[in-house]
């Protein structure tokens, strides 16, 4: 464990089926192409013709129904949005964005609001909305009911690259300003000179200093200083970010702290959301909220994981989920035709077409 530097406290100024994020949501096609949504421990038909395509967030499910048009199922209630060829969506866990043309659209809080009427370039976080608005040649975000301006400049577009996280969102404006937007709050990190390597995650952004090389993260609106030099790379997640160092030793910044995983490099490590997966020695491992747990001695060829759960098939091809820090069998005996985790909800297919969906502890 390494004692941190804190160099500055900031606040100056993804049978047919899909599943995408969820906390207690998720949807399948049954046999007969019927659409139905999981919702919270109960089913409910949504369509009885298959849908085009649909994603699930954490509250909604945005879904292209069989005619084209764009619907959103809320609270137990389905809202049609618009019909527009080639519509672009996203739901989130806060939000459903969609394009229609060159506008832009967020359904939030059950009601549709109009962004901008001419976007060029945009990004969709969990909680925040990151576009370049043309009409007023302004870079804004959408934040709890609101549009922000950040940058504005006249001629030249506002800002050079952004990178968006769940919460977070991290920018260079055109004056080679490094920038930080958290919490409706905008921090000012440094000056580029060039090009700044960075990523954001949920309550967190990591980065290299490019006239140092030290590896640096802002974390709920403080910066710190992880290591003297530039990691060989680097993952983030909720609340942590997992990097290999110049020694290619695998650590995780965590709850202010730097843990030491292993002290050699990976076969892999992957990172998503709350969880971090990675081979030691051939032995299938994870890491959650800040400690070490043993999945499996061998590697699976098939796993997912998604906000505090992984799930994987094991040797004898049986399902199983590590969730919030215990792992459980979901199937034996019985065939698995197909799974799909979606947070911490699993729906699988059985035998000739049977489904369930594995929640909150309990088997629906």
């Amino acid at each position: 464990m390494k004692t941190l530097k804190i160099t500055y406290t900031a606040f100056l100024c993804c049978i047919t089926f899909f599943t995408v994020n969820a906390q207690n949501l998720t949807a399948y096609h049954d046999y007969r192409e019927y659409f139905y949504v999981f919702d919270n421990g109960l089913t409910k038909l949504l369509e009885y013709l298959p849908v085009q395509s649909y994603q699930i967030g954490g509250n909604a499910i945005a879904y292209i129904d069989n005619s084209y048009n764009l619907k959103v199922y809320s609270k137990g209630m389905v809202t049609k949005l618009d019909i527009v060829p080639d519509i672009k969506y996203f739901a989130t866990d806060h939000l459903v964005a969609y394009m229609a043309a060159a506008q832009l659209y967020v359904f939030d809080n059950s009601r549709i609001k109009t962004l901008s009427n001419w976007v060029d370039y945009y990004a969709v976080g969990d909680s925040l909305i990151a576009f370049f608005d043309q009409f007023n040649q302004s870079f804004q975000v959408y934040y709890k009911g609101k549009s922000i301006v950040l940058e504005d400049a006249l001629g030249e577009p506002p800002v050079k690259e952004f990178k968006i996280g769940d919460n977070t969102l991290a920018y260079i404006n055109h004056t080679d300003h490094f920038k930080i937007f958290y919490r409706g709050k905008t921090t000012t990190v440094m000056i580029i000179d060039e090009h700044m390597i960075y990523r954001a995650g949920k309550n967190i952004v990591a980065y290299v200093n490019e006239s140092t090389l030290t590896f640096n993260v802002f974390y709920k609106g403080n910066l710190y200083e992880l290591e003297a030099f530039q990691p060989n790379s680097f993952k983030m997640g909720d609340d942590m970010v997992a990097y290999l160092d110049n020694s290619n030793y695998l650590r995780v910044f965590y709850d202010n702290k730097i843990i030491t995983v292993i002290t050699y490099e990976p076969e892999f490590y992957k990172v998503v959301d709350s969880i971090m997966v990675y081979s030691d020695q051939g032995y299938f491992k994870v890491f959650y909220k800040g400690k070490k747990y043993v999945l499996e001695n061998f590697i699976p060829d098939n796993y997912q994981l998604d906000y505090n759960s992984v799930a994987w098939l094991d040797q004898q091809g049986w399902l199983k989920i590590f969730h919030k820090g215990k792992t459980k069998t979901l199937t034996k005996f019985e065939q698995l035709n197909n799974y799909k985790l979606t947070r911490n909800t699993v729906w699988y297919n059985l035998d000739v077409n049977t489904n369930k969906v594995f929640n909150n502890g309990k088997i629906y």
